[in-house]
């Protein structure tokens, strides 16, 4: 039998590593401040005439890195009858440097389960109140981006499912990696792999070095390369060639051509 000094000896040292574990607990609740994540995001959201909120408050995370566990997002537009997205959980990915107090920066924004519904986003985009004119400027994401699980509706029609999307950093100058899938209503599989490097040249956005792969399931794949120019509205340039192949109607060459609109070419 276990003798009284052992069984004294184990219950204090049960009961320390319980008291570490409560101020570890603590400690990275106090360092990450889950409520200024929180608060950024939602005035990031109020910045683009968007309302975000969670079910339950962020909660903080070490291993197997800094992170901040969220649940039951919903972005939906001010006043509007149904929420333009909807996901289980979220995970924002943070450097080890922000849990010592440096800037609040998120290395990796992870998303599972969202629904976004097509209806919802487009009455959102023709209720925006126009803007004024302003030089074009590209939209820094730090952050790379994983959505797994997802799907895309228009209304009640499900049009996309099992959707995985993987984008990486977006900034002028650099590469710009994406990768997506998703399940069409037939069962195929549809992949999508996208690369450009973004930059404004004067006063228009410049894509270079575009690399575009369209793949769905194993009959037809669709690879283009090229550049993209564009200067606002209607205004853009588009020059892609590359080829289709089709499993049953063979291979082609294969040209996107898009020039500006103007007044007798629409």
């Amino acid at each position: 039998m276990m003798s009284r000094t052992l069984r004294l000896a184990l219950i204090v040292a049960a009961g320390i590593a319980l008291a570490i574990a409560l101020i570890g607990l603590v400690t990275v609740h106090l360092l990450l401040q889950p409520e200024r994540f929180t608060a950024m995001l939602q005035n990031q959201a109020r910045a683009g005439g968007l309302e975000l909120s969670l079910a339950k408050p962020a909660s903080p995370s070490l291993f197997p890195r800094p992170a901040l566990e969220l649940q039951g997002l919903t972005l939906n537009a001010p006043g509007a009858t149904a929420p333009i997205l909807v996901a289980a959980n979220g995970r924002l990915a943070l450097p080890w440097r922000t849990l010592f107090g440096g800037d609040t920066i998120i290395t990796q924004m992870e998303i599972d389960s969202p629904r976004l519904d097509l209806d919802a986003l487009q009455d959102w985009f023709d209720n925006l109140p126009p803007r004024p004119s302003t030089p074009l400027r590209i939209p820094r994401i730090d952050t790379g981006v994983l959505v797994t699980r997802g799907s895309i509706l228009r209304g009640e029609e499900l049009l996309f499912n099992d959707v995985t999307l993987e984008a990486g950093k977006l900034a002028s100058g650099q590469p710009f990696p994406l990768s997506a899938s998703a399940r069409i209503a037939n069962g195929d599989i549809v992949q999508l792999r996208l690369s450009a490097t973004p930059r404004i040249a004067g006063d228009a956005l410049q894509l270079d070095h575009i690399g575009l792969r369209l793949a769905q399931g194993t009959s037809l794949v669709l690879q283009l390369s090229g550049d993209a120019r564009w200067h606002g509205a209607s205004d853009a340039a588009v020059h892609l060639a590359g080829k289709l192949d089709h499993a049953d109607a063979g291979s082609y060459d294969t040209a996107v051509t898009l020039t500006p609109a103007n007044q007798t070419a629409p």
